[in-house]
């Protein structure tokens, strides 16, 4: 695992999958200014046009708003603990 603000040697792999993997989206509105930074409300108008089940980020002014539209915005670390207990639920049942 690399620091954080580390770029690996060969990002190629990283990019690759990721081009592979993401759907690009037109931002929807998101009617009145939801975000203490009006700039982040771009990120939840593409969150909300992509479906998105979860905004992944340590921005405070994102964090703070923690559910909007249904969107779970969440840390790093809430998100990877949300993936194990998904994953948990699925291997018991």
């Amino acid at each position: 695992m690399q620091a954080r603000g580390e770029f690996p040697r060969d990002p190629w792999p990283v990019l690759n999958w990721w081009v592979a993997e993401t759907n690009q989206v037109e931002s929807a509105t998101v009617g009145k200014q939801r975000s203490r930074d009006p700039k982040d409300d771009e990120v939840l108008g593409c969150a909300l046009a992509a479906d998105a089940e979860f905004i992944v980020t340590r921005d405070p002014d994102l964090l703070v708003l923690a559910k909007p539209f249904g969107i779970s915005i969440v840390t790093p670390r809430q998100f990877l603990q949300a993936l194990a207990r998904r994953r948990s639920r699925r291997s018991s049942a």
